[in-house]
Formats: structure tokens, sequence, C-alpha cells
């Protein structure tokens, strides 16, 4: 009896290979919220270019830097704002092709 309660809280903790698997569905489904954000950012360029409003908004984007600060536990901010930087560049980098295919 012991012996089975013992392999039953060993296979409670998880293995490399479960870990690897649920990093592997996370990337999916980050992979799934990235191409939501850049659809969603291409609609945005469409906008600013009919209000004749430029790519790059400093405010919005400071803003959003700021607002990471409620998403995250500390540990990880630094971490997050690079993240949120990076996709805020990819965007802005998006709307600008955007624009020049348009020109």
């Amino acid at each position: 009896m012991r012996d089975k309660i013992m392999d039953e809280h060993r296979s409670e903790r998880p293995t490399l290979q479960s870990l690897r698997e649920e990093i592997t569905r996370t990337d999916e489904e980050m992979a799934q919220l990235f191409v939501r954000r850049m659809e969603i950012s291409r609609r945005i360029g469409d906008l600013k270019r009919e209000l004749g409003l430029p790519v790059f908004d400093p405010a919005r984007e400071e803003e959003n830097l700021r607002a990471a600060a409620s998403r995250v536990a500390p540990e990880w901010l630094a971490d997050y704002r690079t993240f949120l930087q990076t996709c805020m560049d990819l965007s802005k980098a998006c709307q600008e092709k955007q624009k020049e295919e348009e020109s």
C-alpha cells in the first residue's frame, strides 16, 4: 500500500516531457494570439490612414507599457515590457508596410 501511495505521489510531479508539451500548447496559443493581434493592427492601420494619423503614437505606446505593470507579477515586468514593446514594434512595421504598399 505504501509503495502505491509513493508511486502516485511521484506521478503528480510533472516530467520534462509533459512540461515541454505544455510549452508547445502555450506556443500554439500565442501564435493564434499573435496572428489576431497583427490582423487588428492592420485594421488600425487602415483607420489611421483614413483619419490621416501617423503610425507611431508615442502617448499610446507609453500608456500600453505603463499598463503592463497591472498585467504581470513584478518579477516578470521587465521581460513582459520587452515582449510588449516587440509586439508594438511589429505592429508598427506592419502598418508602415501596409502604408507603403498603398502608396
